[in-house]
C-alpha cells in the first residue's frame, strides 16, 4: 500500500513477498535515504556514511571506517582510552556520594558515552559529568538528535523550505556551525602537534 503525505509518497511493504522483492531482488535501487531538511544544515552533509547513496563511495567509506574506527583489533588497542572514562565517572560517582549529592543516571549515561568516543578519537573530553553542561557540547549534541528525528512539515511541502516555518533549519544551523568550529579547532591542534614531531597521543588519530 502507499501513503501520501504533501509531496512524499510511501510504500508500504505489509506481505513477507513485497518486503523480499524490496529488501533482496531490488536493495540497491531501494535503498536511498531521503535526506531531512534539518540535516542540510550540516555542512557537507552529502559526504556522511549515513547519507551518501549506496555507491562506490559509500563502499570506500564504509571500508575506511571498518579500518580505522570499528576493527576488532584497533577497538581492542585502545580499550585503556575508554577505560580511563569509565574510572573517571567512577570517581565523580564516588565524590558525589561522599557530598550526598543526587546524579542524574540519564546525563551521566549520556557523558560518559561523548566522552568515550572524544576520548578514543582525540583524547580529549568533551562534556562534563557535573549538571550544567559546560563548554556546551553535550547541549548542541541533543539539539541535532532532537531536530534530526522531529516532524518539519518542510519535509512533505518542499515549497516551504526557504520559509523555515518551525524554525528547525536555523536552530539546526546554528547547532552544526558550533560543532564544527569546535571540531575543527580539535583537528587543526592535533595537526599542529603532529607538525612538532611531538609523541603521538596514541588514540585513533
Amino acid at each position: 500500500m502507499t501513503i501520501r503525505l504533501g509531496s512524499v509518497t510511501t510504500v508500504v511493504a505489509s506481505t513477507p513477498d513485497a518486503a523480499r522483492e524490496i529488501l533482496q531482488r531490488n536493495d540497491v535501487a531501494c535503498s536511498g535515504r531521503t535526506i531531512r531538511e534539518a540535516v542540510t544544515a550540516m555542512n557537507n552533509h552529502d559526504a556522511a556514511v549515513i547519507w551518501v547513496q549506496p555507491n562506490q563511495e559509500w563502499r570506500t567509506l564504509r571500508k575506511a571506517l571498518n579500518m580505522c574506527l570499528t576493527q576488532k583489533q584497533k577497538l581492542d588497542t585502545l580499550s585503556g582510552l575508554r577505560q580511563n572514562v569509565v574510572g573517571a565517572m567512577l570517581e565523580f560517582l564516588r565524590e558525589s556520594g561522599r557530598n550526598n549529592k543526587a546524579v542524574d543516571i540519564g546525563k551521566l549515561t549520556f557523558a560518559v558515552a561523548l566522552n568515550q568516543m572524544s576520548n578514543t578519537i582525540l583524547s580529549h573530553n568533551v562534556t562534563s559529568y557535573d549538571s550544567d553542561d559546560i563548554g556546551g557540547f553535550e547541549t548542541r549534541v541533543k539539539t541535532v538528535i532532537k531536530l534530526d528525528g522531529k516532524f518539519n512539515i518542510a519535509d512533505i511541502f518542499p515549497l516551504l523550505k526557504p520559509l523555515d516555518p518551525q524554525n528547525i533549519l536555523r536552530q539546526a544551523k546554528e547547532a552544526y556551525s558550533w560543532l564544527d568550529t569546535l571540531i575543527e579547532d580539535f583537528v587543526n591542534k592535533r595537526l599542529k602537534h603532529q607538525e612538532s614531531k611531538l609523541p603521538r597521543f596514541g588514540d585513533m588519530c
